[in-house]
C-alpha cells in the first residue's frame, strides 16, 4: 500500500518550516551584526541611534545624523559625534560604490577623526568623560590609513599633498616619532624647511634616546612608515651630499631595528657611496 500524506499535516510541517528559517535569518543577521559591529564602533559611546545605524552597515545615513547632531549647539564639544563622522567616512572610503559618491571621504575620514582628537582632549582636561583610550585601536588605524594615502601622493612626488596627510595623521597622535618624521621629510621635500627640519630635528632626538635606553618597536601598523622616514631622509642628505649625516641617520636607523633588512641594505647604501 502506497504511502500518503495526509493534508491536514502540511499546514503544521510548513509551519515548522517557517519557524527554522526565521529562526536560521535572525541568527544570520545577529551573527551579522556581531560581525560588522565587533570589528569597529564607537567604545562607551552613549549615542545609540548612531550606533544602531552603523551596526546595520547604514553609513550614508549614519553620517548625515552625525553631521546634523555636529550642528546643533548642544553637540558641538561633544567629542563622541565626530568619531561616529570620522567612522562613518572611513567605511564609506572602504566601499567602492559608496566612495564614488563621496570624493572626500578620505580628507573627512581624518578631519574628523582630528577633531575628534582636540574634542576629547578638552573633556579629558576638565576631567568630563572623554573616549580616546576606548577607541585608540581605530585611531592608531585611521593613523595608517592617513600615512597610506600621504605616501601614495609622495611616491607620484606631490609633496604638499603628502605633507597633508601626514600631518592630519599625525595630528591625531603627535608623540608618534615615526610619523613626525616622515612628516618632516615631506615637508622638506615641499620646501617647508623650517618646519621640516625643526620636525625631523625633534625625531631623530627621540629616537636616539630610546636607541640608548629602552628601544622602541614601532606598531605593526606604522612599521612602514617608520621605515619610510629613515630612508627618504637618508636619501634626502645625500641628494643634498651630506654624506656623513646619512651614515648617522643609517646607523641610528639599524640600532634601533637592527634585524630590518631595509635599514640594513641602507647602512650599506650609504657607506659605501
Amino acid at each position: 500500500m502506497r504511502n500518503t500524506i495526509s493534508p491536514l499535516s502540511l499546514p503544521t510541517k510548513n509551519l515548522a518550516m517557517k519557524r527554522r528559517d526565521a529562526m536560521l535569518t535572525v541568527g544570520l543577521i545577529f551573527s551579522m551584526l556581531v560581525s560588522i559591529g565587533g570589528s569597529a564602533q564607537v567604545a562607551d559611546g552613549k549615542h545609540q541611534k548612531l550606533f544602531d545605524l552603523y551596526v546595520l552597515g547604514e553609513f550614508e545615513d549614519c553620517l548625515k545624523k552625525a553631521e546634523r547632531l555636529s550642528e546643533k549647539d548642544k553637540y558641538k564639544s561633544d567629542s563622541e559625534v565626530y568619531l561616529w563622522i570620522s567612522m562613518c567616512n572611513y567605511e564609506i572610503c572602504m566601499d567602492n560604490e559608496l566612495s564614488f559618491y563621496h570624493k572626500n571621504c578620505q580628507k573627512d575620514a581624518l578631519k574628523n577623526g582630528v577633531k575628534f582628537k582636540k574634542k576629547d582632549d578638552k573633556l579629558k582636561s576638565k576631567e568630563e568623560k572623554y573616549l580616546f583610550d576606548q577607541n585608540v585601536d581605530y585611531i592608531t588605524k585611521l593613523k595608517e590609513y592617513g600615512c597610506s594615502e600621504a605616501k601614495s601622493y609622495y611616491l607620484e612626488k606631490d609633496y604638499r599633498k603628502a605633507a597633508y596627510y601626514y600631518n592630519l595623521s599625525y595630528d591625531l597622535d603627535q608623540s608618534d616619532d615615526a610619523i613626525r618624521l616622515m612628516k618632516g621629510v615631506a615637508d622638506l621635500k615641499n620646501r617647508n624647511y623650517r618646519e621640516g627640519q625643526d620636525m625631523v630635528d625633534l625625531s631623530l632626538t627621540n629616537f636616539k634616546t630610546l636607541a640608548e635606553g629602552e628601544g622602541y618597536t614601532p606598531d605593526p601598523l606604522i612599521e612602514e612608515v617608520f621605515e619610510d622616514g629613515f630612508v627618504n631622509y637618508a636619501d634626502h642628505l645625500l641628494s643634498q651630499n651630506k654624506v656623513n649625516e646619512a651614515i648617522e641617520v643609517a646607523q641610528l636607523a639599524v640600532t634601533l631595528s637592527p634585524q630590518n633588512a631595509k635599514f640594513i641594505r641602507l647602512y650599506k647604501i650609504v657607506s659605501e657611496g
